[in-house]
């Protein structure tokens, strides 16, 4: 039972708990190409959803999640939105807690969030079509933040495809 909750707090504090002013080192350790691998090789610009359900500061996003999907489809920006949990979670539960939430990404991974470089959730990551990473917002995201996020999808637009 001690063990069950030691583990617990080093969830919280290391994985979970959010922190606005931390922004992961993709560029170190190999972060972006982690995800790649994971992502296998897609050719549209990516935005990445790193969440985990039982964050409140992610279920607190998921109206702000289901605000990207529905502009990325209305608009047909040419990108694929992905929830991705850590490995350390079940894609099946979490991705129930998005479906009864209506967060209906493109699809759902699992990806290492620590050799990614993910070391708070929710964290939202704009790879594009050559897999660099274009922006990264980390924590809860506030007007201004989530407005950049929807203003990257409306430049997809209007950028010709390489």
């Amino acid at each position: 039972m001690l063990l069950l909750f030691v583990v617990s707090l080093f969830v919280y504090f290391y994985l979970i708990k959010s922190d606005q002013t931390a922004v992961p080192a993709l560029s170190q350790r190999g972060g972006a190409e982690a995800f790649q691998k994971c992502l296998g090789g897609e050719r549209e610009d990516i935005l990445i959803l790193a969440l985990n359900s039982l964050c409140s500061w992610c279920r607190a996003s998921y109206p702000f999640y289901r605000k990207i999907i529905e502009q990325v489809e209305s608009s047909r920006a040419p990108l694929s939105v992905i929830a991705s949990v850590d490995t350390s979670s079940s894609v099946t539960v979490q991705q129930i807690h998005l479906e009864a939430a209506g967060v209906f990404a493109d699809s759902i991974m699992a990806c290492p969030f620590l050799s990614a470089g993910i070391s708070r959730v929710p964290t939202v990551i704009h790879f594009d079509n050559h897999g660099s990473v274009k922006n990264i917002w980390t924590g809860f995201l506030g007007d201004a933040q989530q407005k950049e996020v929807l203003s990257s999808i409306d430049q997809l637009n209007a950028q010709p495809s390489d």
